[in-house]
């Protein structure tokens, strides 16, 4: 089924690729190129030739004759899309000659960037897109590649990737927030954190009655039918007598973008039930082995007050 899925999407991929291929080959998309190109007085003179061009194709078509020249780059395209339906997705991956003179639009044609489909198709080989960034080196494509392998589920050579990138090659903020998660990852695959031992005996004296509870996200600040579903949970545990006491896990509800009033977060009722909110990093802008290592101070509860008012007895995820 993933198989059929990923040859039904390349399909696609590349009949929109041929078709925007058919888009630049048209005279009129070609003409309006060249003018842009063209904008300062200094640059005038480069759109003289493919305008040249543009018109003798004009003339030609005209006159019922073809002009003479190079086929289109994309060319190949169009035998891609046979060779797909007819011998599978094997076949219309490896390098053709057309595929070979652009292997820039050979990658993207196969495996645009971005597309989270095309990534689950390549996670066991090398994407198609990769073909491209040896033929061209540069650092904008490297750095594509590295995000590409990363979508796939590869760690250590988008990192490689990315440490060859020349100093001073500019990244979006998302890109620097990315790298730096990449890096994380790639900390982690090299040395997991240190788990303690199990305790023979906790480091707390349980009390009969009292229930501190986790959560990843409550009331006040999320409903959603997990915070309800908690919030019903914990007001039944309450109907019966349980002391307790529901801590968010550290970061929430500030690393939520769709958290209400996030800016507020501390100890909150709700019909009943205290609700903390620990302190903690920002689980989207914090790379995943800071992540771990920043969750440590508040789960040890020296980063937050926990009133001593529930005693907690027993932790409950």
């Amino acid at each position: 089924m993933l198989q059929q899925d990923a040859t039904r999407y390349r399909g696609a991929a590349i009949g929109a690729e041929r078709r925007a291929e058919a888009t630049r080959n048209t005279i009129s998309f070609r003409l309006g190129r060249a003018l842009l190109d063209a904008k300062t007085g200094a640059a005038c003179g480069r759109c003289r030739r493919p305008c040249g061009r543009c018109a003798r194709e004009v003339r030609a078509r005209r006159s019922g004759t073809r002009a003479a020249g190079a086929p289109s780059r994309g060319a190949w395209l169009h035998e891609l899309e046979p060779t797909l339906q007819a011998q599978g997705l094997q076949a219309a991956e490896a390098p053709g000659p057309g595929a070979r003179q652009d292997a820039r639009r050979a990658g993207h044609g196969l495996h645009p960037p971005g597309a989270p489909g095309a990534a689950r198709g390549c996670r066991r080989r090398r994407p198609p897109g990769a073909r491209g960034e040896p033929v061209e080196p540069r650092p904008f494509r490297a750095k594509w590649l590295a995000f590409l392998l990363h979508d796939a589920g590869q760690i250590v050579e988008p990192r490689q990737l990315l440490d060859a990138l020349p100093p001073g090659t500019p990244l979006h903020a998302s890109e620097k927030h990315r790298r730096r998660y990449i890096e994380g990852q790639h900390a982690l695959v090299l040395q997991l954190p240190a788990v303690p031992p199990r305790r023979v005996r906790p480091a707390f004296d349980p009390v009969p009655g009292r229930l501190l509870y986790v959560a990843a996200s409550s009331l006040p600040y999320n409903v959603s039918g997990y915070t309800l579903r908690t919030q019903g949970l914990l007001a039944g545990l309450a109907a019966h007598g349980r002391e307790l006491l529901c801590v968010t896990r550290p970061g929430y509800p500030a690393d939520r973008p769709d958290a209400a009033s996030p800016e507020d977060a501390g100890e909150r009722e709700v019909d009943g039930v205290h609700y903390l909110a620990l302190p903690g990093p920002h689980r989207r802008r914090t790379a995943p082995d800071q992540y771990i290592r920043g969750m440590r101070a508040p789960a040890g509860g020296r980063g937050a007050r926990v009133p001593a008012r529930p005693g907690p007895g027993r932790v409950q995820p």
